[in-house]
């Protein structure tokens, strides 16, 4: 499975294909007479058909390597999700709503204790490891969600939201304490964002649409939650808490820290899975 996307859809290869395309011109000899507008015609045409064959047939994902998980969400029905890589990877939908999304389908959680539950799966489970998710918040989405999680409040495990004035952020626990980034632009704007989260040994950078939104560094182990990869909050005995307002698509568990070049390359273009 692959998928081309940017900043936004309407950005992505397609739009520099026709670009590409606008581009071509006929540069030959000044004609006349019907017969040579005839031929030029047919060339210009015949130019244009390679070109548009050429283009479309090449590939608009990258490769990039040590994908453990994706989900693209592309179901469009039902109650679970599958993973196009590795096994035994299902999540189950917890109410929710289908709806169309950065590509094909995506889900719209409206935090009335809906959620996604991988109960099944214990990705990601060491460091280092990458998330990559995309995200669409309304304007009345609140201060604070968590939006992936992995955790048991804030000290152990990880978790990956929004917080104060909309603006993403990463948490890691270390069952003591937590190390934490934040930064990026308010998402809370009704537009598509991808959030990516990188986990490496003392370090956390957290990306928004493929820049770079906060850095920090920490000098303990982290601690992981035997917990599932929940995707709309933390389920408590009570209920959900953080709950996510907004739509979720194309989620992708890397198992090591991507670089700042694969970052930006998976925001313009994509990723292969499979």
């Amino acid at each position: 499975m692959c998928w081309c996307v940017g900043g936004n859809v309407k950005r992505g290869c397609w739009l520099e294909r026709r670009d590409r395309m606008q581009r071509v011109s006929y540069d030959g000899q000044s004609m006349s007479g019907l017969y040579m507008d005839f031929c030029k015609s047919w060339l210009q045409g015949l130019l244009a058909a390679v070109i548009v064959t050429s283009v479309m047939v090449a590939p608009c994902t990258a490769q990039i390597s040590g994908i453990v998980a994706m989900w693209p969400l592309d179901e469009g029905e039902g109650e679970i999700v599958f993973s196009t890589v590795g096994q035994g990877l299902e999540g189950t939908l917890f109410g929710g709503t289908w709806i169309e999304g950065v590509k094909g389908t995506a889900l719209a959680l409206s935090g009335a204790n809906e959620y996604l539950a991988f109960l099944d799966s214990n990705v990601p489970s060491s460091i280092p490891f990458t998330i990559s998710l995309w995200i669409r918040l309304p304007a009345d989405a609140g201060d604070f969600a968590g939006i992936m999680w992995r955790s048991v409040g804030n000290y152990v495990g990880w978790w990956l939201g929004h917080h104060h004035s909309g603006h993403a952020r990463l948490v890691v626990g270390h069952g003591d304490s937590y190390s934490s980034v934040s930064g990026g632009p308010d998402l809370r704007n009704g537009k598509w964002h991808q959030l990516i989260a990188v986990i490496a040994p003392g370090e956390l950078r957290l990306y928004v649409d493929g820049e770079l939104a906060g850095h920090a560094g920490f000098d303990k182990d982290v601690v992981f939650a035997d917990r599932p990869l929940m995707v709309g909050g933390e389920l408590k005995w009570m209920g959900l808490v953080g709950a996510f307002v907004g739509d979720v698509d194309e989620i992708v568990v890397f198992e090591r820290a991507l670089t700042e070049e694969e970052v930006k390359t998976l925001f313009t273009v994509g990723v292969k899975g499979d």
